[in-house]
């Protein structure tokens, strides 16, 4: 798995996950990587509140791993990562040809946000 793919499950990770027993806030201490692969990672979470012990699994989407399989994908996140995660690098859509920007992806997470239902997200 990409290292930067391994960053941002764990960043995510300790950012929105909460202990269903008693709401504590997660940190990089309780985290424990059990198992990995090309497609995701298994990480073993103890609550240093409660003390439950939880297993999560994460996984890369299918869109995600297609890019780094495919020429211009593999060539954009080499260059994401020269230039220290940043999306100042654009990278070809083989279906019709056209760029992908920084501001696309802006656009794009606008929208995701704004959205209230999946109907929002596809019409």
């Amino acid at each position: 798995m990409p290292y930067i793919f391994l960053k941002n499950i764990i960043e995510s990770v300790i950012a929105n996950y909460v202990c269903p027993e008693c709401n504590g806030k997660t940190n990089v201490d309780q985290l424990n990587i059990t198992g990995m692969s090309s497609r995701g990672i298994d990480i073993h979470v103890t609550c240093l509140f409660c003390g439950l012990h939880s297993q999560l699994s994460a996984e890369i989407n299918t869109m995600a791993s297609e890019l780094l399989t495919s020429e211009h994908g593999y060539k954009f996140f080499n260059k994401f990562i020269k230039n220290g995660d940043k999306l100042d690098t654009t990278m070809i859509n083989n279906k019709n040809k056209k760029w992908i920007n920084e501001l696309d992806i802006a656009q794009i997470d606008a929208e995701i946000q704004s959205a209230k239902t999946i109907e929002d997200l596809m019409g």
